[in-house]
Formats: C-alpha cells, structure tokens, sequence
C-alpha cells in the first residue's frame, strides 16, 4: 500500500481483500484526480521486477469463468497469445489471458489460463452473441483444437474429450 500511496498519491481509499490463494487491493479512484493515470501506468514493484494494471469494478451481472487452457499448438509465445486470443473471444470478454512458460528457460509449455466474463450484455445496441463455452475448442476456426477446463462444467471424456458421453 505503501508504492500505492507513493506512486498515485491522490488515491484516497485502499481495503486488502483476501481470496484464499488470491489477494487484491480495492482502491477507489476519481479519473479527474488521477494525475499518474494508474489505469495505464499501472503500479510498479522495483523489487519484484512486476507491474500491475487496474481494472474497473465487475457489475452484479457479471458472470466470470476461470478457464485452465491444456493441449495448445506449440508456436512461439507471441503468435500463441493472439491466436488464443482470437480463439476465446467468441465465448465472452477476456478480462486476463496468459499462456505456461518454464520458469527458468522460458519456453512455452503448451499449456494457459484465460478469465472470461462470459455474461450477455443485453442493452448494448451493437450486441454481440457469445457462443456457449465448451471443453474442446477450435484453434483459430481450424481443425486444430485445444482444451479448457473450468469449475462446474459438463463431464467429458478423458481419451476422446468428448463431452456429456454417457
């Protein structure tokens, strides 16, 4: 709290929050007094060698998915990223997207994570349908394809990835 304060002195009000493995920081800041532009500049750890964005608050309609994303091509990072990208957002707002690279090497490891709200917006007048999330999904609109796993979702075959086989 204390680079918070530093870094974007006119934020006024900081809470930690705590999710069991995941902690946040809920600051409320008026556009008008934010000299430093924390929404692009973001808050920055020297020590860690990390930089955080923030992001507005969710609405109550939010409806917001973790997905953990296996069997990806094997592409370097950066292709691998935006096609990923322009594979998911059929299925909702991407709100985070990352891909598994090896700690020490940096390689790519096939593997990802995507947060996706996937709530139908329903007073926007361009409004866009996002299909229904499912585990086997196709890369880019080929027949290639990769799969997401999530909380609560329909059971599927570990050997074929099919879903609801009974």
């Amino acid at each position: 709290m204390i680079l918070l304060k530093e870094q974007h002195p006119n934020v006024y009000v900081c809470v930690p929050l705590s999710d069991d493995p995941r902690r946040y920081l809920v600051a409320y800041i008026e556009k008008e007094n934010d000299n430093n532009d924390i929404m692009n500049s973001g808050l920055i750890f020297p020590d860690a060698n990390l930089k955080l964005y923030s992001f507005p608050s969710l609405n109550d309609s939010t409806k917001v998915v973790d997905i953990e994303i296996s069997h990806l091509p094997l592409l370097p990072k950066k292709e691998a990223l935006e096609d990923l990208q322009g594979s998911l957002q059929v299925f909702g707002e991407i709100m985070d997207l990352g891909i598994a690279t090896e700690p020490a090497t940096g390689f790519f490891m096939g593997a990802g994570y995507a947060v996706l709200n996937i709530q139908q917006e329903v007073n926007v007048a361009e409004r866009k349908i996002f299909q229904a999330l499912s585990h086997q999904i196709s890369w880019c609109q080929s027949n290639e394809f990769f799969h997401a796993t999530w909380n609560n979702m329909s059971t599927w075959c570990r050997y074929c990835h099919k879903e609801d086989l009974v």
